[in-house]
């Protein structure tokens, strides 16, 4: 999910993964050597929105990068959330910006009625 602001962007990530049928796929020792693990990169720092606790997956977490270790023949649930910067947003403040300088130079180093229509040239 994606939810813009002026300046950013909250980027929210909800994911949901049934490793459940690896129980019918695999003997209970090979189920329980496999590690599966499920990772993710972002230009930005990550929050975690899911908390440790029975039945969640482990995570770890190194900068950018959130690690979560599933637990195979079980369901998990991945929750993640990053904020990154809006070009569109940063492009409209930059143009009221420019706006509101053009504006001030005119009043304040511009000699009165220099843009006056109709005057001498």
């Amino acid at each position: 999910q994606t939810r813009n602001s002026l300046l950013g962007q909250n980027q929210v990530l909800h994911y949901d993964l049934d490793l459940r049928s690896l129980r019918n796929s695999l003997t209970p020792d090979l189920l329980d050597q496999l590690e599966v693990r499920f990772q993710i990169n972002t230009p930005a720092k990550v929050q975690i929105l899911n908390a440790e606790a029975d039945g969640m997956p482990l995570t770890t977490q190194k900068g950018r990068q959130v690690i979560w270790q599933l637990h195979p023949g079980h369901q998990s649930q991945v929750e993640a959330q990053f904020w990154l910067p809006s070009p569109l947003g940063f492009g409209f403040l930059m143009i009221v910006l420019l706006m509101v300088g053009g504006a001030l130079v005119k009043v304040l180093l511009l000699p009165p009625g220099a843009f006056v229509e109709g005057g001498d040239r």
